[in-house]
């Protein structure tokens, strides 16, 4: 639980290894997420630099590749709230009609698989005859 904080704009920022998006969130009561969803506003922003700028430190200093942050903004000033290191993003690409977070997920986790396969290529296909002819003790 926190103080309720006066503010101008209230504001959601995925981060995504590098990537950030931002979504303005519009309610009338604090607890409107819960109560009344359906008067609950988001639209898709372009950050404040300086909220960008303390997403990417505030993710680096976590070692985050995904957050989901929450900011206000009092007197032209970021006020961090928190950060979600497993927040969802459905709600809000639902609520602003956008898709361009599921996209930079994708494109975030192709990356790191492409980073993690030796030569950085596409992994060899399974042959599922090899696997199942093959001992048990050499199967990882």
């Amino acid at each position: 639980m926190q103080e309720y904080i006066e503010h101008e704009a209230e504001l959601r920022i995925y981060y995504l290894d590098g990537r950030i998006h931002g979504f303005e969130i519009d309610k009338a009561s604090p607890a409107d997420l819960w109560t009344a969803p359906d008067r609950v506003g988001v639209r898709h922003v372009t950050p404040p630099l300086a909220i960008a700028d303390a997403t990417r430190r505030l993710a680096a200093a976590m070692s985050l590749r995904y957050g989901a942050f929450d900011f206000l903004v009092r007197d032209g000033s970021p006020v961090f709230l928190e950060v979600n290191p497993d927040g969802d993003w459905l709600w809000v690409e639902r609520a602003a009609r956008t898709d361009v977070i599921t996209i930079d997920v994708a494109q975030m986790l192709a990356d790191l698989h492409r980073a993690a396969v030796p030569g950085g290529g596409p992994t060899p296909p399974l042959s599922l005859l090899a696997f199942l002819a093959s001992p048990p003790d050499s199967v990882r």
